[in-house]
């Protein structure tokens, strides 16, 4: 049984993980069954799972239920997975495995894609706010509207003071513009980022995508378009740099839109995490809700998508998933989606990622780390799968969202043989016993359920380290598991929950190896 200064100590530590777990992604862990396991693998591929490329057309036997109902448990019920999920995955016959370099924002793609996204208007130097922005972008602090309700009252006080340092310095109108041409400088914050996000750089890299970090480097690029409307588009790339923990990346954005799969996540963390923004996340679900009255359909959405594609001569990579996206594309702020008066547009936000034969690119979140290294087979590359996002209204394109700027410099292997999902459901199980046993420290598991439901599976790709290639990554078929996950502790007849949450666990499909971002 468990001391109460430990339990103490344990609440303290599983609530500071939990925090940290924000992007919905698993942390680190550890292990103890008595399979043979090898930390941080980063061999090649096996010879065995190397197999010719499937010309007959006979889907691979990967033993995948057409429903997949079933417990698993580990430890003597410390770890239950419940399975009542109807699968989805379609026949697959090839997965190839091919090696990626990470692409650098040279001037040829920063001026091709400023032309494009252009439509030949000029680019400007984007201005500092005025008064009255800074003042609007305050009120929205002050009453914790959209993001800035997940900020402690600290939090919104620290930034209220930078903003109203910012107001008393602010000019009344925008002055001047200085029109300029495509080419990187030192990054640049946009508006409200320097009020809502801190800088960033190698040693504290951001959890999510960042367009901003604090160096003299010619890394980055910002300017907004002159496009004569009430906000005129921005276009920002920020290039690769090891030193400095950027990688490369370009976004157009009109306006600020959120779409489903963002909302998912804002509902979770809100369930996790009790910050008590219900009735916001209702007025965005609701929003996205109407977006099923518009004569703008879901196809006309990919087919635009698909044109722009074609039109940058993009290559090599297919959609993944089309949801529904709403947002102004009269509004800026860093609360995001907001009732503050804007006109409100709907669209479908269209996920785009490299295809490796039957199987479409994942884009994993960025992992946080506790200090116990995995004792599993594990991988962690040194950047994700590139992704694009294109949100598309009736009215056209309002963002274009390109990370971690990639290209396949190799193929590593035609086909490769897959585990059977019957491994692979005992591989997830294996895991989510190491991430517990890892989260105690040590400490007596007695009392404690850790119960996870799966909620859904896809069969991807993703990359992980490339043998001997320090510079590169394997982009390999992977499992995506997304489970909810709900922590409880016992003593003396009581039960308190202590974590309610979703994760996400990446399987490598070939060996079943667990798959995070390396930090």
């Amino acid at each position: 049984m468990v001391d109460n200064r430990n339990h103490r100590n344990l609440r303290v530590k599983i609530m500071s993980v939990s925090i940290l777990i924000i992007s919905l992604m698993l942390v680190a862990c550890q292990k103890t069954p008595s399979e043979k396991v090898v930390v941080d693998k980063s061999e090649g591929l096996p010879e065995e799972s190397v197999i010719p490329v499937e010309k007959n057309k006979i889907a691979k036997d990967l033993g995948v239920p057409k429903h997949w109902q079933e417990t698993l448990y580990r430890n003597e019920g410390f770890i239950t997975l419940e399975a009542d999920y109807e699968m989805k995955i379609p026949e697959i016959y090839n997965t190839p495995v091919y090696a990626y370099e990470i692409r650098t924002m040279d001037q040829e793609l920063l001026e091709q894609l400023c032309a494009y996204f252009s439509e030949g208007k000029p680019l400007y130097k984007s201005q500092e706010l005025t008064k009255s922005e800074l003042q609007n972008e305050r009120e929205q602090i002050a009453k914790g509207a959209g993001n800035w309700g997940y900020y402690p009252e600290d939090n919104r006080n620290n930034a209220l003071a930078k903003i109203d340092a910012q107001i008393e310095n602010a000019k009344e109108q925008r002055g001047e513009r200085q029109y300029i041409e495509a080419k990187l400088t030192a990054p640049e914050p946009l508006g409200t980022e320097i009020i809502g996000k801190p800088s960033h750089n190698g040693a504290n890299r951001p959890r999510n995508f960042s367009w901003y970090y604090d160096t003299e480097k010619p890394i980055g690029f910002t300017a907004r378009i002159e496009k004569g409307q009430v906000l005129d588009p921005v276009v920002r790339a920020i290039s690769y740099d090891d030193e400095i923990g950027s990688t490369t990346a370009f976004v157009y954005r009109q306006g600020t839109f959120i779409d489903e799969k963002e909302l998912e996540q804002e509902q979770a963390l809100d369930s996790a995490f009790d910050h008590g923004r219900g009735e916001y996340l209702h007025y965005l679900a609701s929003g996205l809700d109407q977006a099923d009255d518009s004569a703008f359909t879901s196809d006309q959405a990919i087919a635009s998508a698909k044109r722009v594609l074609e039109e940058l001569e993009i290559e090599g990579m297919a959609v993944a998933e089309c949801v529904k996206a709403f947002g102004s594309s009269e509004s800026e702020s860093f609360a995001g989606v907001v009732d503050d008066g804007s006109s409100k547009s709907h669209g479908y936000a269209v996920y785009i990622s490299p295809k490796a034969g039957d199987v479409v690119g994942y884009s994993l979140p960025f992992a946080a780390r506790q200090g116990n290294e995995l004792s599993e087979v594990t991988y962690a590359p040194s950047f994700r799968t590139a992704n694009i996002r294109i949100i598309v209204t009736e009215a056209g394109v309002k963002s274009f969202e390109w990370e971690d700027i990639s290209r396949k410099k190799d193929v590593i292997a035609e086909n490769t043989k897959l585990l059977h999902f019957d491994k692979i459901k005992e591989k997830l199980a294996d895991h989510l016993l190491y991430a517990q046993v890892a989260k105690l420290g040590g400490m007596d598991s007695e009392g404690y359920e850790n119960i996870y439901t799966v909620n859904n599976v896809q069969l991807r790709a993703a990359n992980i380290e490339a043998y001997n290639d320090p510079e590169a990554a394997w982009l390999v078929p992977v499992w995506v598991f997304d489970v909810a996950y709900v922590s409880t502790y016992t003593s003396a007849g009581e039960t308190e929950t202590y974590l309610s949450n979703i994760e996400t666990v990446v399987l490598n499909a070939i060996d079943g190896g667990f798959i995070r971002v390396k930090m």
